[in-house]
């Protein structure tokens, strides 16, 4: 087996290196060695997910500005192999035109699926924390009924919470209707939002806008887990006085080991 370098990342990436150690791998862990002596060391290089956040620079909290894209870049040849997650469109170009394999983890069904599974685990988590209130019995309602919005559901009706499930998709709808949750339009958000005590988006895109903040209860709670850039305007939120968070990065923070052991079983079926 090549030897492995881990580029970065976060604890996942921590807990990813000793989970492939553990199986007798060769490699070596995030700051272990500069790109230059990975590149000559290694051949499968491993980063982190996501990819990058600032787009030129390697995800890495513990040294943000350690590993550089276009050093990477310029470091790897067709012989390697590049991982990660969320690649930035200049990484997948140069990765193309050079013929340098390059597999974006995030893309992989089967990974963005249990990573749903983590990321409602987090949202769930922040939410308790967050609120004055708690989820037995309360109102939940979930803006987008993909994969994440679908686990959200699953695990608040689990802690006998009462979802709510809003989508602009008439399928998504029907969808979380067939499954024995209430579902509604998008275009009737506005008059259910005095009644939901927590509101999770999982919408990409501006869907809580200062007017829809205005209909929240005070003890309302909002917790946004959509990718960039978000659904919620946060300052409406503060004016209101309403206890919101934006969650990036929630298996990262709350599942570590579990969403490397998921990272891992996806390299392993791709090698």
């Amino acid at each position: 087996m090549d030897a492995f370098f881990i580029a970065g990342g976060d604890d996942r990436s921590d807990y990813l290196y000793r989970l492939l150690s553990d199986m007798g791998w060769e490699g070596y862990g995030p700051g272990s060695l500069s790109l230059k002596e990975a590149a000559e060391k290694c051949r499968l290089i491993l980063g982190p997910v996501p990819f990058s956040k600032d787009g030129q620079h390697l995800f890495y909290p513990a040294e943000p500005d350690r590993y550089s894209i276009k050093e990477l870049l310029s470091c790897l040849t067709p012989g390697h192999t590049l991982f990660g997650g969320v690649f930035p469109e200049e990484v997948r170009r140069h990765c193309s035109l050079n013929r340098i394999p390059c597999h974006d983890l995030m893309k992989l069904e089967t990974v963005a699926l249990k990573n749903a599974a983590a990321t409602a685990e987090g949202a769930i988590a922040e939410a308790i924390s967050l609120s004055p209130g708690m989820l037995h019995q309360s109102r939940c309602l979930i803006l987008g009924f993909g994969r994440c919005g679908q686990c959200l559901a699953d695990k608040l009706s689990g802690l006998d919470a009462h979802p709510v499930i809003a989508d602009r998709q008439e399928a998504a709808l029907a969808k979380a209707w067939s499954l024995g949750f209430e579902a509604i339009s998008i275009k009737e958000l506005k008059k259910a939002l005095p009644g939901c005590d927590f509101i999770f988006n999982t919408i990409p895109a501006p869907v809580l806008d200062a007017s829809m903040i205005q209909e929240l209860p005070a003890h309302g709670t909002v917790i946004d887990i959509a990718s960039a850039p978000g659904g919620v305007d946060f300052e409406a939120c503060k004016r209101a006085g309403i206890r919101a968070k934006l969650c990036p990065g929630l298996p990262g923070r709350f599942s570590p080991l579990a969403s490397a052991q998921i990272l891992r079983d996806a390299v392993i079926d791709l090698i």
